[in-house]
């Protein structure tokens, strides 16, 4: 239950064309307007959005309830498409759709202490490890992971050394990295060598080296250095040096071939603005929110290709979460080139996510869909019209 109390807040309604109640649905983020305001006009509690919106405009003069400033602003970042009707959706996945598994990741997601006593360990289950490695981690980090040490301070043992070599007290670090043969293990993988390795508090030791450029191979071999612990003290066997190696190597290459190599040192990579091909111009556009949600602006600026500005605007408007202020954006902006008569136009954005969403198949039940669909019919207007990426660096001038 406490779960569905949580995830219950990212269902909202998709406005659409606006069938939908203006007061007693959530189609803001930030809830229904009935529940953030003082009182509903009696006069105007059977309005519906599409009532207060006329020809793209919001009407607020029609309304006889006292709406504040900031609550307007983000009503403006809507804009209604009569193709689509309001529908319930899961703003999570990208589909809009429900699915245990977005639910999931969904909670794992998000910072709030009403998951976790310490936020600060929610990045254990975003490390780039199997699942099984991931709780060994969080394991370790609550101080829960099995040894003597801990049985000790728990009064179930009265020794709190290790069984395998008669140190005096088996915490998780000598178990870990202190221990011969794991010394052994780490000094085969060269990690000796590398700075902190040596530190002495084990937490801070796990969370450095996790995010190191071999994080994934320092977590697998903190791994199977356990449960090669765990072989000698209750099977009586001794796993040979190289056969845990093997172990090691042979989970290494496949959580490189599921993850990819994480690495965290990237070369340097110039980065400039590139002129339109032939007769086109480029249109540069930003938009973003302050915050998610925000206020929101979009800018834009066209030019030719001999890189001369022929046209620039900045409009700041409404208040909205930071992937509708993209889209929106990439709308305002189409929709300024053609008034100003721009035929042939080259449209570059730094942000991928909502040049995928234009460029291909998008379900109907996305979060944004209606501004996706408007955005979309630029694309059968009688003009040559192109979508590009670009990375910040190159976009710059509209940034």
């Amino acid at each position: 239950m406490k779960a569905a109390t949580i995830l219950n807040d990212n269902f909202i309604n998709r406005v659409g064309c606006g069938s939908i109640s203006l007061w007693y649905e959530r189609w803001l983020h930030k809830g229904r307007l009935c529940d953030r305001l003082p009182f509903v006009h009696i006069s105007n509690t059977n309005l519906q959005i599409c009532d207060v919106v006329q020809s793209g405009i919001w009407n607020f003069n029609i309304l006889a309830t006292q709406i504040p400033v900031d609550i307007k602003l983000e009503m403006q970042s809507i804009i209604l498409n009569n193709t689509y009707v309001g529908l319930l959706i899961w703003e999570v996945d990208i589909r809009g759709t429900y699915s245990t598994k977005s639910a999931y990741m969904r909670l794992l997601d998000m910072d709030d202490n009403r998951l976790s006593h310490d936020t600060n360990l929610l990045w254990i289950w975003k490390l780039q490890v199997v699942e099984s490695i991931r709780f060994f981690v969080w394991l370790i980090m609550h101080g829960r992971l099995p040894n003597n040490s801990i049985r000790f301070n728990i009064h179930i043992t009265n020794d709190a050394s290790c069984p395998r070599c008669g140190a005096v007290e088996e915490t998780i670090m000598h178990t870990l990295r202190d221990y011969p043969k794991a010394s052994r293990i780490w000094y085969l993988l060269h990690f000796p060598s590398k700075y902190n390795f040596h530190m002495s508090d084990c937490y801070e030791w796990i969370k450095h080296f996790a995010y190191e450029n071999d994080g994934q191979l320092f977590l697998i071999s903190c791994w199977f250095i356990w449960r090669t612990c765990n072989e000698e003290l209750f099977s009586d066997t001794s796993w040979a040096n190289w056969k845990v190696l093997n172990l090691i190597n042979m989970q290494h290459e496949a959580t490189i071939r599921y993850f990819g190599y994480v690495n965290t040192h990237k070369e340097p990579h110039l980065v400039a603005w590139k002129p339109p091909v032939g007769a086109a111009v480029k249109l540069n556009m930003d938009g973003s929110s302050l915050g998610n949600s925000g206020h929101y602006e979009f800018r834009g600026l066209i030019r030719d290709t001999n890189g001369n500005w022929l046209f620039d605007f900045f409009v700041s408007c409404g208040i909205t979460t930071n992937m509708n202020a993209e889209l929106q954006t990439i709308f305002h902006d189409l929709q300024m080139a053609w008034n100003n008569g721009f035929r042939h136009v080259e449209c570059e954005s730094y942000c991928q996510s909502t040049l995928t969403l234009i460029k291909e198949e998008f379900s109907t039940t996305h979060p944004h869909a209606p501004v996706i669909d408007l955005i979309k019919r630029f694309i059968d207007y009688p003009w040559p019209l192109t979508f590009h990426h670009s990375l910040r660096e190159g976009n710059s001038c509209a940034d």
